[in-house]
């Protein structure tokens, strides 16, 4: 008793901590400041809430387009979560910065969660210390961004995995396969966690037949979880879109000779239109699907054609990662 009271204590600590850190920062750098300029990232995941709060649809900035379209630029799971708050709150940017805080917080607990089932109570204890001061964490809960949602429901999925692990049963599988399909939905990168899912599942219970079978459900619940997106997605554009149309944008703006070659940029992307090279090729582009299909052709030539610079942006951009 004495044990599960001193680790019950500790983790109220770490919560508030976590808390109070990242109150302070919002409340320093503007609890209330509106996204910093138009058409930051910011700007078009808060256009994309207020439109959904107000009826308007999933409408926002579409790069090369304009400013008031249906769009599928970016995933739509942060901007749900807003246009709810707005709806309930009124169109205040406090009101999402004090919930990024308050996820951030909670994050804290399945972190613990996470090292006490794969590990130990004690790391789980070290590993939610560890987070509730994290300098990037802490900036991202004082932002309009959707990294502290991301990384809430990615964590929560890997922790439910861990769950389902421990005694499989359907509803485990499908919780983690719903809490993966909610990170994809807010951070598209995520996707990558499907193919490793898939290894995960054979690797843990290989010699478990029946176990396996659930196991496989919970990739499949995650892409099942996009399906909503990609229905709309094929009625507004009549593509196949199952995530968004701004990798193009990140690939080739993260692999390109400025960023390659200007120390200024080491680590960072730069947009694609202010690119010398590339400029022109994208007035051409009339929406945001030629765009992008543009921009992941562009990129894969320049790969192809400087494979000197390859490991330049690698470590770049891993040291990058790295920084607060």
């Amino acid at each position: 008793m004495t044990s599960q009271l001193s680790t019950r204590g500790w983790l109220i600590v770490f919560v508030c901590a976590a808390l109070v850190l990242r109150l302070g920062l919002a409340v320093k750098t503007g609890l209330d400041a509106p996204p910093p300029k138009l058409g930051s990232d910011e700007d078009e995941y808060d256009t994309c809430a207020w439109n959904l709060a107000q009826g308007k649809g999933y409408r926002g900035p579409s790069p090369g387009v304009g400013r008031d379209n249906l769009t599928a630029y970016r995933v739509p799971g942060t901007s749900l979560i807003w246009a709810g708050l707005y709806k309930v709150f009124g169109h205040r940017y406090g009101v999402i910065r004090l919930f990024h805080c308050l996820v951030g917080a909670l994050t804290v607990l399945v972190i613990y969660d996470i090292g006490r089932r794969a590990f130990s109570e004690r790391i789980g204890l070290f590993a939610s210390a560890i987070y509730s001061l994290w300098p990037r964490a802490i900036f991202y809960s004082a932002r309009l961004l959707s990294e502290t949602l991301a990384m809430f429901w990615f964590l929560a999925y890997v922790a439910a995995s861990l769950w389902f692990a421990e005694r499989p049963t359907l509803n485990r599988a499908c919780l983690a396969g719903l809490l993966l399909g909610f990170a994809m939905l807010t951070k598209g990168g995520f996707v990558i966690m499907i193919p490793f899912a898939v290894v995960w599942a054979v690797w843990q219970f290989w010699s478990k037949k029946p176990a396996i079978l659930l196991a496989a459900t919970i990739p499949l619940i995650s892409l099942l979880t996009l399906t909503p997106w990609i229905v709309r997605n094929y009625r507004v554009f009549g593509d196949f879109i199952p995530l968004a149309t701004e990798g193009g944008d990140t690939l080739l703006g993260g692999n390109n000779s400025v960023v390659a070659y200007d120390p200024e940029y080491y680590g960072h992307q730069i947009f694609p239109t202010l690119i010398p090279e590339y400029r022109d090729a994208f007035v051409s582009c009339s929406n945001e699907i030629e765009r992008d299909n543009l921009a992941v052709n562009l990129a894969i030539r320049w790969l192809k054609e400087h494979p000197d610079r390859w490991c330049y942006l690698i470590q770049a951009k891993l040291r990058r990662s790295m920084t607060p």
